[in-house]
């Protein structure tokens, strides 16, 4: 989860003895109850204040500023209440692009390393942050981290954080999303030597800046569609090398959870975060180093219908509606059913829906032509 603002009811997207992280945003009051809850919850403090994200050509300079950085918001208050429930704290955020000069990027990797180097030997050998660790990278979707800031993160026991958000337009994933966005690190992490530990501090679908699940230039508010496309995601993370080798820590954090409007696109409630950890519970495996976790069984499903699709509680045609879904839209199956003649696909949380029912298709492979001419 990614916490901005302590929003009614957040704690139930928790998930009891998971290693799920949770960012929250100078919020470091709400890791106790964190804690409680879940005591292998992943708690990672970020400081919001773009304005201190400046860089420095020197080494001298760059251990001033991450002097400056880390005093702004570690004081005597978090080291005496909070610093005990807090496993992470965040250094810059979203701080690398891929159209940066070579200048620019050796001062970005330089602030990085004195960021590590000031918590090391200025904070961490303090016994009450003794157990935290920073974080560092936290590119935003689609750009690169340097490979010798990953260098820095194993120097010195850091970690490297990305932002996996899915792109998604309009509810359609291109063909290579992962790739190229969302699993990006991920081909970063393969081509590098050293092999850090990742975790992933934003992420969810998108479409843009502004646009966000709820925008109907993204998923358009389907919750249902948000839960099978992370579903999907978690997947795609368990197949790579880096979840192989187990510098994974945990699946990717939704953003946010806040008030007013800058993030609306974006918000998650209670009943959503419940649902979504629902789903992640039931889906991520945490890795150590274990055999090769099972494939993605289901593939993306898209409704044919002339008329939309009806979301039923149960496989049945006499069971209750519960949701709709429109011609167009598509979704990844949790379960598939064969019952006589007819098919049902799980829809997630609400309910199933038929892939064919008395002799008519109503869904078909996202994408893919099928013959419908044996249809009643």
């Amino acid at each position: 989860m990614h916490i901005q603002y302590n929003i009614q009811g957040w704690t139930v997207g928790l998930v009891p003895g998971m290693e799920q992280a949770i960012v929250a945003c100078d919020m470091a009051s709400i890791f106790e109850e964190c804690f409680k809850i879940n005591p292998k919850s992943i708690r990672i403090l970020r400081h919001v204040d773009d304005g201190l994200q400046v860089f420095s050509e020197s080494w001298e300079g760059a251990k001033w500023l991450a002097r400056r950085w880390w005093a702004t918001f570690i004081d005597g208050t978090f080291r005496e209440k909070y610093a005990q429930y807090t496993n992470y704290v965040k250094g810059y955020n979203e701080i690398y692009a891929n159209s940066q000069t070579v200048e620019e990027v050796r001062q970005r990797v330089l602030m990085e390393r004195a960021l590590a180097h000031i918590w090391n030997t200025e904070y961490r050998v303090l016994p009450e942050y003794s157990h935290i660790r920073p974080v560092l990278g936290s590119a935003a979707i689609g750009n690169d981290i340097p490979e010798a800031t990953a260098e820095v993160a194993v120097e010195f026991d850091c970690i490297l954080s990305y932002h996996a958000y899915v792109y998604m337009p309009y509810g359609k994933r291109p063909v290579d999303e992962f790739k190229w966005r969302s699993g990006r690190i991920f081909g970063m992490y393969d081509r590098w030597k050293v092999k850090p530990k990742i975790v992933f501090t934003e992420g969810g679908p998108y479409e843009s800046t502004k646009e966000g699940w709820r925008s109907h230039k993204c998923l358009g508010g389907n919750v249902d569609e948000y839960i099978a496309i992370m579903r999907t995601q978690m997947l795609e993370i368990m197949q790579t090398q880096a979840y192989k080798d187990g510098n994974v820590i945990a699946p990717p954090v939704w953003f946010t959870s806040d008030q007013g409007d800058r993030w609306k696109e974006y918000l998650t409630n209670a009943n959503e975060l419940k649902k979504l950890a629902t789903m992640m519970s039931n889906t991520w495996i945490p890795n150590a180093g274990l055999p090769t976790p099972p494939p993605v069984v289901y593939q993306p499903m898209e409704v044919i219908g002339r008329y939309g699709l009806n979301i039923r509680k149960e496989p049945s045609i006499n069971a209750d509606r519960v949701g709709y879904l429109f011609r167009g839209s598509w979704f990844v199956p949790t379960e598939r059913r064969v019952i006589g003649n007819d098919i049902w696909l799980q829809t997630g949380s609400l309910g199933w829906s038929a892939e064919r029912y008395n002799g008519i298709t109503y869904l078909r492979p996202y994408g893919v032509e099928i013959d419908l001419s044996g249809d009643y």
